[in-house]
């Protein structure tokens, strides 16, 4: 529930953004540099005049941010000491040791993240980017989970083959299409708009988009981000399928059907009925 209501709440921003500008695009009168300053120059342009209400919405950007970064610095910590420090260095470490060590560990993944902000910059908009690297894991994830609960018919091995052969062709196209990004070979055409009705001077002299057509990127690479996971776990489930069919094991129909979704169980196999060993007692009869 919580998902979804971030991602209705985000798409009714990005409505309220359009009907806002739908006829000055300040992206064309460089009111924004960037599509990430939409957002806040829309709550300065309609809730600039009312005193304290930008700040607030500055200070909660700011708190969830900081709290979702906090989080992840906590838990990248927490983890580096016990599952990595205490199982491979020492299993016992003291209290001074332990508090220098996740604070140092704060600090380093807080600079790199911090230096990342250098790399991002160049590879497109920061929603784009944080879609494209999730659905590295999130779609093998979707296909192992589908394979799981819908498809019986696929084993241990053809799910981690399935899995690990995902994420694999994921870390590629992803990685291949953010590089053409940053080296200037990907552009993908925004949509067509207009800004007849600013009502603010501005410099109307378009730049020339010069495409070397020399340069032609793979057109896998074209693909919208928007469709990496279902990609993902479609690969996973039709290599797992595969790899299933030749290293069947045949116990498919030995398999709970607790194991699987309730939608399919009337296409399973009836579970077989054990033999059920019953030892009788032996009593002596003592006749006279």
């Amino acid at each position: 529930f919580g998902s979804t209501s971030l991602v209705v709440l985000c798409s009714y921003s990005g409505l309220l953004i359009h009907a806002k500008y739908f006829d000055c695009d300040p992206l064309t009168t460089q009111l924004a540099k960037a599509k990430d300053q939409l957002l806040p120059l829309l709550v300065m342009d309609t809730l600039g005049s009312i005193p304290g209400l930008p700040g607030l919405f500055v200070a909660g950007v700011f708190s969830a941010a900081l709290s979702s970064m906090s989080t992840g610095l906590n838990s990248m910590s927490a983890v580096a000491l016990e599952d990595f420090y205490k199982s491979y260095i020492d299993s016992s470490p003291s209290k001074r040791h332990s508090n220098l060590l996740v604070r140092s560990v704060v600090v380093v993944v807080g600079v790199v993240c911090v230096l990342m902000v250098y790399i991002v910059e160049r590879l497109g908009s920061v929603l784009q980017l944080a879609i494209s690297l999730s659905s590295i894991p999130s779609g093998p994830s979707i296909g192992i989970f589908t394979m799981g609960m819908f498809i019986p018919r696929i084993n241990s091995t053809g799910a981690l083959i399935g899995g690990f052969s995902s994420l694999a062709f994921m870390s590629w196209l992803v990685i291949g299409a953010q590089y053409a990004i940053a080296q200037g070979k990907l552009r993908f055409e925004p949509k067509a708009v207009i800004s007849t009705g600013c009502h603010y001077a501005f410099n109307a002299t378009a730049k020339p988009v010069i495409i070397d057509e020399t340069e032609e990127v793979w057109s896998l690479f074209r693909l919208s981000y928007m469709w990496y996971t279902l990609v993902g776990a479609s690969i996973s489930i039709v290599v797992a399928f595969v790899v299933s069919l030749t290293f069947s094991s045949g116990q498919t129909e030995n398999l709970p059907h607790k194991l699987f979704s309730p939608v399919i169980h009337k296409y399973l196999s009836p579970p077989k009925e054990k033999e059920s060993k019953h030892e009788i007692p032996v009593i002596s009869i003592i006749t006279a």
